[in-house]
């Protein structure tokens, strides 16, 4: 049997028609979602960071991708979910290395549900 390939899901930053849009990837199928139009549901993701590439970009090099979220279920919705109630989770390896969450080093970790709300992400652990 073979395994069923997972989302990813992170913000694209490269230049072109997509910059600054959520990018959500199953295999070969790429979609990408203007975050102010959209919030991109995700249950179970798994935090990924290249640790070694992140430093890098915290210590001054260029930014290029190393971190995304991984999952079984995506669901993209048209409108903007209720974020009160949850926990901020950012990602920036200019200012810290690593995913955040409460303030937390969240890398590898997995959030039970993880929504997006412009370009800001929010979970509940």
């Amino acid at each position: 049997m073979r395994k069923q390939e997972k989302y990813k899901i992170r913000f694209h930053l490269a230049k072109g028609p997509n910059f600054m849009q959520w990018q959500v990837k199953k295999g070969n199928m790429v979609s990408f979602y203007d975050p102010e139009e959209v919030s991109i549901y995700i249950k179970k993701g798994k935090l990924f960071n290249r640790k070694t590439t992140a430093r890098k970009i915290h210590d001054g090099a260029n930014k290029e991708v190393c971190a995304w979220i991984e999952s079984d279920r995506v669901f993209v919705i048209d409108k903007k979910e209720d974020v009160e109630h949850l926990d901020k989770v950012s990602y920036n390896p200019k200012v810290t290395p690593n995913w955040v969450m409460e303030g937390e080093d969240v890398d590898g970790q997995t959030i039970h549900t993880i929504i997006s709300k412009g370009r800001e992400l929010y979970g509940l652990a």
